[in-house]
């Protein structure tokens, strides 16, 4: 498959679109097969708390703020970020955020391909009604390699 066969133009309001239960997510581009690479849009909601501080062992994330206030936390260290800040989280880098401000927020998600799924399914777990079935919670992060730090 050659580089061109690849490249793709996604226009305003078009791709896949799912929820994880804090923001709504719009894949703009996966390409798990040919190259691990992926872009959604996430409209993160004020005052909705963000995952619990995790690391990836497989999967590279990176954020690019498009619209709004956003808290990373990288290891120990927080950061405020507003539009046009970006923040990367390396595999094996221990991290989590939320919108801390005022309005919803809008940021471009770039990561590893293979993490979308473990993204996707995570939403379909805790939006399920009620709490999550632990087990099988604890089993799709074991298989992305997705822990608790």
């Amino acid at each position: 498959m050659s580089a061109t066969e690849d490249a793709r133009v996604v226009r305003p309001g078009a791709g896949r679109v799912f929820s994880t239960g804090r923001s709504n997510v719009r894949v703009k581009i996966e390409s798990a097969v040919a190259r691990s690479f992926a872009a959604f849009e996430a409209t993160p909601l004020p005052g909705v708390p963000g995952p619990p501080q995790h690391v990836h062992r497989a999967y590279d994330e990176a954020w690019y703020v498009l619209e709004g206030e956003m808290t990373f936390h990288l290891g120990a260290d927080a950061h405020q970020c507003v539009a046009g800040s970006v923040v990367f989280a390396p595999r094996g880098t221990p991290h989590t955020f939320s919108n801390t401000g005022l309005s919803p927020a809008r940021v471009l998600v770039i990561i590893t391909a293979q993490a979308l799924p473990l993204i996707e399914e995570l939403g379909r777990l805790t939006n399920a009604g009620g709490p999550p079935d632990m087990e099988a919670l604890q089993s799709l992060l074991d298989e992305h390699q997705t822990y608790n730090a």
